[in-house]
Order: structure tokens, then C-alpha cells, then sequence
């Protein structure tokens, strides 16, 4: 009886163990609400910060631009006026005395002489007189104007001050945002391994109450047994930390970068980092081995082409990479010229699939095509938002101009608050924006080993498919191997006429 009772207390004791375990679960779920309750407040007051820091550069930079102009207006009227009165005395001087009756000259009659040279200084007095009146009048207004600019010149002097004033509180606020900011980094980075602790204990909880129901007596068997129980929850509690503490990290680390979940989702077997060219021809890969026989190398090559247009096994990044194509190709056909960043640079992109300028017009595009049923969240916009402000700082362009915008286009639907965030960071989205039919045959013109002129037409499953760019003369994109063919335009001599 004394055996049963210790093992009925036992079970009592776990009862009251895995009480306190659901309690501290609770505690732990509201610890990390509130840690996430943080995160936005947070992120709210960057977004908030930021906005009026370009708000008051802008209207400081806005002002020194004027007053620079109004500065630099005055001293050009002011030379161009100089330069107005020598060529009017030059004038004068020239028109009253001529060098034929002036230089060399000879007087018979002083009388008339003198009488001549007087007339021409009462002339030339009358002269200067109308000229002093002139330009004291234009000298006048040139100080009205120069008092004028003064006064601009003190008022915008006076409202850099203010601005000034302004930044160094918000630099005071940015301050302290930074410092809240590791803060909670610090706090959160501290919490991990201990949430990863309790999240093992927890776990291996049911190993310790197996080596307690067996912890009675002095048996050496059963201490033995005990011990080795242990030790198996010690490893396995080891584990699970480490794991814990792994899955804590990464979450939080997808937290700050949202674009880590798209390389996370990525199947690294899709993407082709390799150099070295591969010994059959890829076509052959859509053929079946009757239409590889059977058929001309014009013939094989449509016939592979069609293929992988129909074809349902095609890769994510296949998908992707077309769809890019797809929207890029619309794009031109508005004349804008396009640059397909996302085909090229992979994994790399920055989340700029499409670059496309038109003028003093740029749109950084983001393309996303998903399995039907899936949204797009806030973070997809977020990434895009970023990476046109390190386009706006790379090229030199101020932020929040009217000529550089962000557009998504994606061929499902957002979720009403990424909606909201794109509105509210300007960011233009097209949902349901399915594929449209464009042209896949890229006919590039390079130079073979000697030199000469070299007119090769590139298909999607080629290996130096994404890396052909279409920007040279003659160079384009066509829908038929027939049409590019009739253009001179041929495969490549590893597999020109297999």
C-alpha cells in the first residue's frame, strides 16, 4: 500500500507540474504578444520619423535652390548692365569723335576749330547728362532689387534656422528611437535561449516523470535505469534547445527581412550556377526520341519550344522567370525600354525584377506568380518600397518623386492591409494580371573566335538564356525558330545541325 500511495502522490505532484507548465505557456504567449506589440510600434515610428525628415530636407533644400537662383539672377542683371554701359560710352565716344577728325588732324582756322570742339562737348555733355539720369534711375532699381533679395535672403536664412532646429530634434527622437531599438533587439536576442530552455524542459517533461515513477527504493537495477533515463532526456533536451533556439532565430530574422522567406521557398536545384556547358542538347529534354529522329534541327527546335510553352512541369523559377518576360514585354510595347534585372541576377535581384525607363519615367517592378489561392502579404511591399529608396539613393534621384515609382504585379490578389500599405507608400499594385503570348526566341548578334559577326538565336532551356540581353541593332525577340531563321539568325555550332 505504502508503494501505491507514493505512486498515486506522484501523479498528483505531475498534475501540479503540468498546471504550472500550461501557466507558463500562457505567460510565454503573452510575453511574445507584446513583444510583437513592440515591433510595430516601433516600425510606426520609423515610418513616422522618416516621412518628416524628407518632408523638412525637402522644403530645406527647396528653399536654398531659390534663394541661390534669385542670388545668382541679380549679379547676372548686374554684369549684363555693366556691360550695357561701356558698350553705350564706347558708342558715344566713337560716334562724337571720329578717329579721321581727331587723330592726324590739321586746323587752318583755330576759330572754327575751337568752335567745333565746343559743340561736340556741349553734345557730349547733353549725352552724359541723359546717360547719368539713366542710370541713376538703373541704379535705383537695381537697389530695390538688391534690397529685395536681402530680405529673401533673411527669411530663408531665418527659416533654415527653424528647419535646422527641427532636424536636430528629430535627430534627438532618431536618437532615441535607436536606442530603443537595440533595446529590444537586445531583449529579444536574450529571451531566445531562455524561451528555448523552457520550451525543452517542457518537452522532455514526460522523460523525467518515467524516471520519477521508477525513483523508489533502493534497488540497484532500478537506479541504474533511473540514471540512464536521465541522461536520454539531458541529450534529448540538448537538442531540442538548440533546435528552439534555431527556429527563434530564424523567425525573428524573417521578421526584420521579409525577402528571406522567398529564398527560403526557392528549390536551389531550379537555379543553374553552372558554368560548364552541358554535353546534349537541352531541346532533346522536350522531345521524345520519334520527333529527335523524324524531324529537321528547324522543326526539333519549334517542336521543343512548343513543348515547354504547354508544359505543366516547369519549375518555379521557369515560371517566375516567364512570367517577368511576360510583363517586361507589354512594357515595351508602350516604349519603354525594359531591364529584365530578376532573370539575370537570380537570387540577387534586390526584389527588382523589371527596370523600366521611359524619359525621365522610372518603374521598379516587382513580379510575383503564385499557385491560385495564396495572397500576397504587407512584407512583399515593404521589400519593394525598400528597394526603390536604395534605386532613389544609388542613382542620385530625391525620394518620393513623381518620377520613380514601384509597381507590383502579381497574377493573385492582396490581402486588405498590404492594400492599405501600398496605398499608403505610394506603391501601384495590378492583381490578376495573368500571362500574355510573348515573344521567347532571343536572336542576339556577338563575335565568334575570329572576329567576325556571329547572329545566334537563344531558346528559354539554353544555358545562356537569361544572360542574353536584346539592346544592340538588329538584335530582337521573335515568336517562330522560322522567323528568326529568316532573319540569318541560327543555334548555337554545338547544336546547329545535330
Amino acid at each position: 500500500m505504502g508503494v501505491i500511495g507514493k505512486l498515486f502522490g506522484n501523479e498528483k505532484e505531475l498534475e501540479e507540474l503540468r498546471q504550472k507548465n500550461a501557466d507558463l505557456i500562457q505567460k510565454l504567449s503573452n510575453y511574445e504578444k507584446v513583444i510583437q506589440e513592440m515591433q510595430k510600434k516601433i516600425s510606426s515610428l520609423n515610418r513616422e520619423l522618416k516621412e518628416k525628415e524628407e518632408l523638412h530636407m525637402s522644403e530645406l533644400n527647396y528653399i536654398k535652390r531659390t534663394a541661390q537662383k534669385e542670388m545668382l539672377s541679380a549679379c547676372s542683371n548686374w554684369e549684363q548692365e555693366k556691360e550695357h554701359i561701356w558698350k553705350a560710352l564706347s558708342d558715344i565716344v566713337i560716334t562724337t569723335f571720329p578717329i579721321d577728325q581727331i587723330k592726324g588732324q590739321k586746323w587752318s582756322t583755330p576759330q572754327n576749330n575751337t568752335s567745333s570742339i565746343i559743340d561736340l562737348i556741349k553734345n557730349m555733355k547733353r549725352v552724359f547728362q541723359q546717360m547719368l539720369k539713366e542710370l541713376r534711375t538703373e541704379n535705383q532699381d537695381a537697389k530695390i532689387d538688391i534690397n529685395m533679395t536681402t530680405k529673401r535672403c533673411a527669411e530663408a536664412e531665418l527659416k533654415f534656422q527653424k528647419l535646422q532646429e527641427s532636424f536636430e530634434k528629430l535627430e534627438k527622437k532618431d536618437s532615441k528611437r535607436e536606442e530603443i531599438l537595440k533595446k529590444t533587439i537586445e531583449s529579444n536576442l536574450e529571451a531566445m535561449p531562455y524561451l528555448a530552455g523552457m520550451m525543452a524542459d517542457f518537452l522532455t517533461l514526460d522523460i523525467e516523470v518515467q524516471a520519477e515513477i521508477r525513483n523508489w527504493g533502493n534497488n540497484k537495477n532500478r537506479k541504474e535505469e533511473i540514471r540512464k533515463i536521465r541522461e536520454i532526456r539531458a541529450s534529448a533536451k540538448e537538442r531540442i534547445e538548440e533546435a528552439k533556439l534555431a527556429v527563434y532565430q530564424l523567425e525573428y530574422l524573417k521578421q526584420l527581412y521579409p525577402e528571406l522567406q522567398d529564398v527560403l521557398e526557392t528549390d536551389y536545384k531550379d537555379l543553374d550556377y553552372k558554368s560548364e556547358i552541358p554535353k546534349s542538347d537541352p531541346v532533346r529534354n522536350y522531345l521524345s526520341d520519334d520527333e529527335w529522329r523524324s524531324l529537321s534541327s528547324t522543326e526539333r527546335n519549334q517542336r521543343a519550344l512548343d513543348h515547354y510553352i504547354e508544359s505543366h512541369r516547369k519549375t518555379k523559377w521557369q515560371i517566375g522567370r516567364d512570367y517577368e518576360l511576360s510583363v517586361g514585354y507589354e512594357y515595351e510595347q508602350h516604349n519603354w525600354e525594359v531591364e529584365y534585372f530578376g532573370s539575370v541576377k537570380k537570387l540577387d535581384d534586390m526584389g527588382r525584377d523589371l527596370i523600366a525607363i521611359r524619359g525621365m519615367e522610372r518603374q521598379i517592378i516587382q513580379c510575383k506568380y503564385w499557385a491560385t489561392g495564396k495572397k500576397i502579404h504587407e512584407k512583399h511591399i515593404f521589400n519593394l518600397y525598400g528597394t526603390v529608396i536604395t534605386y532613389c539613393i544609388e542613382n542620385g534621384l530625391p525620394f518620393n518623386s513623381n518620377f520613380v515609382k514601384g509597381v507590383f504585379f502579381t497574377n493573385i490578389e492582396l490581402t486588405s492591409k498590404a492594400k492599405e500599405v501600398a496605398r499608403l507608400l505610394r506603391i501601384q499594385v495590378v492583381e490578376n494580371h495573368d500571362y500574355k503570348e510573348f515573344p521567347r526566341v532571343k536572336c542576339n548578334i556577338g563575335k565568334d573566335e575570329y572576329g567576325k559577326e556571329s547572329k545566334i538565336y537563344h531558346l528559354p532551356m539554353d544555358l545562356q538564356y537569361d544572360n542574353v540581353k536584346i539592346k544592340n541593332k538588329g538584335e530582337c525577340t521573335v515568336f517562330t525558330i522560322e522567323e528568326a531563321e529568316r532573319l540569318g539568325f541560327r543555334r548555337a555550332y554545338k547544336w546547329h545541325e545535330v
